[in-house]
């Protein structure tokens, strides 16, 4: 009936033919239902888009904020009262009606990347040589140069996949920055594709940048561990770079980044834990969070297999463990795809109640019900110490876990999945060692979230104001 309706209003000519998806394969379902859910969408924003601009303008909003992506760390910044004189923007790949319900009620307009794509190709070739003699000597690793080969892949990105795709992005990209005109652009990151395509184009256009932390750092000596990838955060071109703590700016002075382009603000996607800390309960049951993401190795990607054995023998070792403690329920939460770890453990998993591999949930909601947190390197491990949960740090050995908490007490570090055995009991029973990091916690976990008061949504509103009013 929706599909009929918007037809008529357009005065489009088609059939309407009905889909059994029950008749369809699974993911074929997924593929329809999605596609239909997208243009309905597509068409429902362009008429609220018209009418939040003119709601924008009658109110006399005349200066713009642009968000691109990231709408679960932008949302407390986008609500705040400090910006209800803006005309606020989100700029996301692809849109649904549960984004474009949240974002109507705080009247944001939202553009869709996807949307805005030239529907032809860029028939051109790029000045390759001139590209070449640019770019030697860039691929030095380990004092060694690579140049000779990272060309040959590198050609053939810039001859065929360029014009393919980064040419129709950069189009899209600057054609959204000319309509829409910001104040100011916003971001998680600005060494990522889409993203720092985004900030250079509209710093070409004299529009302030502004980087807000995504997540944690790599809180080692980078300076020491110069064969580590800074991915998300280092170089950084933006103007600005809103930091959640103390602690990361430091890590950015110590790579010689300028202390002015780096302001100290706190995480906007930690300030909804801070009412969970008084609603929280003492509970029968006792519930155990394990985050195994992706384990990086300093050599890259190439090794990504090896840290997928590893994953694969922590997780037996957790359902093991679950045999033992029968009282206790232990939720593995991967950080993508957890249906390919479900199917590889699915025999065990049937015969143990208390344990279980899945991500159903948003990760602020299920977090307050959690009574010990376990994990290697996630941003979720501060969360945790944010939500005053204790939190139990993996260093095996096998990788190279950056986040050392247990460095500023704000953890339990575990050097062997075997010792998990003593410690998870110790700590439920809310005894000496849990005291202990309570109290760590209540001391220092303000150099990770500064304040510690949940308002670094309200900071960085202000800043942004400062921000485009000096501009």
């Amino acid at each position: 009936k929706i599909i009929e309706v918007i037809l008529k209003n357009n005065k489009l000519k088609g059939k309407i033919s009905l889909v059994y998806f029950h008749n369809l394969p699974s993911a074929e379902n997924k593929r329809v239902i999605k596609k239909l859910l997208s243009w309905i969408a597509g068409y429902v924003n362009l008429i609220f888009s018209k009418i939040i601009y003119l709601v924008n303008l009658i109110n006399g909003r005349t200066k713009k904020i642009l968000f691109f992506e990231g709408y679960r760390h932008f949302k407390f910044i986008i609500s705040s009262k400090i910006l209800s004189n803006f005309q606020i923007i989100l700029l996301h790949k692809t849109i649904g009606i549960s984004l474009l319900s949240e974002l109507y009620r705080n009247l944001a307009m939202v553009v869709s990347l996807e949307k805005n794509k030239p529907i032809f190709k860029f028939n051109f070739k790029l000045k390759i040589d001139s590209l070449r003699s640019d770019l030697i000597g860039f691929f030095i690793f380990n004092q060694v140069d690579l140049f000779e080969c990272a060309w040959p892949r590198l050609e053939f990105l810039l001859n065929i996949q360029y014009p393919k795709k980064a040419a129709l992005d950069i189009a899209a990209l600057n054609k959204i920055i000319l309509r829409t005109k910001p104040d100011c652009v916003v971001t998680e990151n600005d060494t990522t594709y889409l993203e720092k395509m985004l900030v250079m184009i509209a710093k070409s256009n004299h529009i302030p940048t502004v980087v807000t932390q995504n997540g944690s750092l790599a809180y080692d000596n980078p300076k020491i561990n110069k064969s580590l990838v800074y991915h998300d955060f280092y170089p950084f071109i933006a103007d600005y770079f809103f930091a959640f703590g103390e602690i990361d700016k430091k890590w950015f002075e110590d790579l010689n980044v300028s202390s002015n382009k780096v302001v100290v603000t706190g995480g906007a996607r930690f300030d909804c834990y801070y009412p969970a800390q008084n609603g929280a309960k003492q509970k029968k049951d006792k519930n155990v969070l394990v985050l195994l993401n992706e384990i990086g190795f300093e050599e890259g990607v190439i090794t990504h297999h090896l840290g997928l054995g590893i994953f694969y023998k922590h997780i037996g070792k957790f359902i093991e463990l679950a045999k033992s403690y029968p009282d206790i329920n232990f939720i593995i939460r991967p950080h993508e795809d957890y249906q390919f770890w479900k199917n590889i453990f699915n025999d065990k998993l049937k015969t143990i109640k208390n344990i279980s591999i899945d991500r159903i949930g948003k990760f602020d909601e299920i977090l307050p019900n959690m009574d010990l947190v376990i994990g290697y390197v996630s941003t979720a491990l501060v969360e945790a110490a944010i939500c005053r949960k204790p939190v139990i740090s993996l260093d095996t050995g096998e990788f190279n876990n950056f986040l050392r908490l247990w460095e500023n007490g704000l953890s339990v570090r575990v050097a062997d999945i075997d010792q998990l055995n003593k410690i998870i009991p110790e700590i439920l029973k809310h005894g000496e060692q849990y005291n202990a990091l309570m109290k760590n916690i209540d001391a220092k976990i303000e150099y990770y979230n500064y304040k510690d008061d949940g308002r670094s949504s309200e900071r960085i509103a202000n800043y942004l104001v400062k921000i485009i009013n000096s501009n």
